[in-house]
């Protein structure tokens, strides 16, 4: 599996580039919790995944919840720290 196939999950799982997410609102521990249960759905590579749990998504200040547009994005950019 190549970073341009994870990446096009990622894209379709979290809603990154269309109007509305799947998701709806969540907290971070909820956005966390999935792209986990994600990649272990789809078999991503272990050295992926550990960059996952190594790497959290956080809120910024004030943020209370994501639709996943942000979140995914995050993990996107995550793929490429390997």
């Amino acid at each position: 599996m190549d970073i341009q196939e994870i990446k096009n999950i990622i894209i379709r799982e979290f809603g990154v580039i269309s109007i509305s997410s799947p998701l709806g609102s969540c907290r971070e521990n909820f956005l966390n919790y999935k792209i986990l249960e994600i990649a272990a759905k789809y078999s991503f590579p272990s050295n992926i995944i550990d960059i996952f749990k190594k790497n959290p998504y956080k809120f910024r200040k004030y943020q209370k919840f994501d639709n996943g547009t942000f979140s995914g994005r995050y993990f996107i950019s995550l793929l490429y720290l390997k």
